[in-house]
């Protein structure tokens, strides 16, 4: 069988701990046993196109300098899930709105209102975050100064967030009023 067609020939409880625990110390994300070949088989792939490097030289490279730094985002690109769509889960949008417009008219909204998209993907949350607060203070003709924070491990989805372009199959949940 040619190196393109294997997989990482041994993958010990052993191995998955010390690459679990790279990802943690890093980056936060923490893998259940449930993760082991999905690891496996991402890590197989990268090294691979990397030239079918080893287990052990590939864990070296990420923890060497500015070219492990690198190749660290790399990896991370394939580990995490980026599935996001506008307004993709309506009931928290509906939740955020209406939260938002009782603290309005409760007064209870200060000169400035922020929100933090954590795990924002390429951005279509931020987006439709920003859509629904500039409907709410808009409808409420407040003067509050809001503005929406977004953030992702990812620095690739990330970067294609910053360009706001989308197909337009990504918008089919936006109503049309917003």
């Amino acid at each position: 069988m040619s190196w393109s067609m294997q997989s990482l020939p041994d993958f010990t409880d052993e191995d998955f701990e010390r690459w679990r625990k790279l990802l943690e110390e890093r980056s936060g994300i923490h893998l259940v046993p449930q993760q082991r070949t999905f690891l496996k088989s991402q890590l197989s792939i990268r090294m691979r196109e990397l030239g079918g490097i080893s287990a052990d030289d590939y864990y070296n490279q990420l923890r060497d300098g500015v070219r492990g730094m690198v190749e660290w985002s790399n990896l991370l690109d394939r580990l995490v899930v980026k599935e996001t769509s506008f307004f993709r889960h309506i009931p928290s949008f509906d939740f955020i709105r209406n939260q938002v417009l009782q603290k309005i008219a409760s007064g209870q909204m200060g000169s400035s209102f922020d929100v933090w998209s954590v795990g924002c993907a390429t951005g279509e949350e931020p987006y439709s975050l920003a859509m629904l607060l500039n409907e709410c203070f808009s409808l409420a003709e407040s003067n509050v100064f809001w503005g929406v924070q977004a953030t992702d491990i990812s620095l690739q989805a990330l970067n294609y967030g910053r360009k706001g372009i989308y197909p337009l199959r990504k918008a089919d949940m936006v109503d049309s009023d917003i």
